[in-house]
């Protein structure tokens, strides 16, 4: 399994803190954890594993409010989710397997700190007023996003794209975001979310229009392109 990791935590003055048994332990967590940031918390196989004997109560205190412990008493990564997926969608098919898994890990009074139900953010948006959905364009230029793909879906699906690119490090350019999005409305709406939903699912690090070529293909009969032979 592969997950995204921080770079910049060894500068960080909580984790440059933590004694060296705390990091290998935090750092094991992360690795062996579910995709909702839930550890089933075996920590004799951990403390084989990490080949040291982890003081596991003064290791939980140091952890802060990063790790909470759950009813069940498995371990939770509060900000794993948020770090790994960004915003979670129903539209995105990697993201429903995480939701499924945090609806599991349920307890009797609602989700510990950091996990909210489907129910209840459906409940939530019911409540919220016109225009404060995710994707709302108050805080977005008017002249920013093309007429055509100025809407909510499509402004939670661009916000989606710029927390993945950032994740693997290369953040949109004012230039690149400009081009992106014109080629978006030049495409249109529809098949730029698709495009969008595409990269993101397979990891690409540019909007994935090849799809609507393999697309048309399929429809039509014609088979991939074989690759050239090296020479």
């Amino acid at each position: 399994m592969k997950r995204f990791t921080e770079t910049e935590k060894w500068r960080d003055p909580w984790f440059r803190k933590l004694s060296a048994g705390a990091k290998l332990a935090f750092l094991y967590i992360i690795d062996n954890c579910d995709n909702a940031g839930v550890w089933t918390a075996d920590k004799e196989l951990a403390d084989f594993s990490i080949g040291m004997e982890i003081p596991w109560v003064k290791v939980l205190e140091a952890f802060g409010e990063r790790v909470s412990v759950l009813p069940s008493g498995d371990w939770l990564i509060v900000r794993f989710v948020e770090f790994q997926f960004g915003k979670l969608s129903k539209d995105c098919k990697p993201h429903l397997q995480v939701m499924r898994l945090i609806e599991k890990h349920r307890v009797s009074k609602g989700y510990p700190k950091g996990f909210r139900t489907l129910e209840e953010k459906d409940k939530e948006k019911e409540k919220e007023p016109e225009g404060s959905a995710e994707g709302d364009f108050s805080s977005v230029p008017s002249s920013d996003f093309p007429e055509s793909l100025r809407d909510i879906a499509f402004g939670a699906r661009w916000q989606e794209w710029e927390t993945h690119c950032r994740d693997r490090g290369r953040s949109l350019t004012s230039v690149s975001r400009h081009a992106q999005l014109a080629e978006c409305a030049n495409q249109g709406r529809d098949n730029a979310m698709k495009a969008l939903i595409f990269s993101i699912t397979n990891n690409r690090d540019y909007i994935g229009w090849e799809w609507m070529k393999d697309s048309i293909n399929r429809r039509n009969g014609t088979p991939k392109p074989k690759p050239r032979a090296s020479v």
